[in-house]
């Protein structure tokens, strides 16, 4: 996808949490990663730390019995900066579905994500989904 370190880190990553490697992505997580998502959403919010961040990913997974999925389309990287866009797929136990493209973007730290921002191109999509 890209010859950039910084975008070859999130191929890792998308690549891990497809196989639902969790210690493959903490390991490319700084210790005090913040991940943000927005909106009002059960999983919005800013998680806090190595730990909470892989809980909140669990939790995607949880939530939709192992049918969310991230499905990388590109990724780039420059300077201490990468950014990831991605189709974010799944169906929750009650019917409702995902189907939206969404962008991370991202702060690198010694190889290791120390700041993510989840953007959803489709914010009301994204709020029916997981509310």
């Amino acid at each position: 996808m890209s010859e950039h370190g910084n975008a070859a880190l999130l191929e890792r990553l998308f690549d891990a949490f497809a196989r639902r490697d969790g210690e493959v992505v903490a390991g490319l997580l700084g210790e005090d990663v913040v991940w943000t998502v927005p909106g009002d959403a059960p999983v919005a919010g800013e998680h806090r730390g190595r730990r909470p961040v892989v809980r909140f990913l669990g939790r995607t997974t949880r939530l939709t019995e192992g049918t969310y999925r991230s499905e990388l389309r590109y990724a780039l990287g420059g300077g201490d900066r990468a950014v990831a866009v991605y189709r974010a797929t799944g169906r929750r136990p009650d019917g409702r579905t995902l189907d939206i493209d969404q962008i991370l973007l991202c702060r690198v730290e010694d190889g290791q994500l120390v700041e993510v921002a989840a953007v959803p191109t489709d914010q009301a999509a994204f709020e029916a989904f997981w509310a």
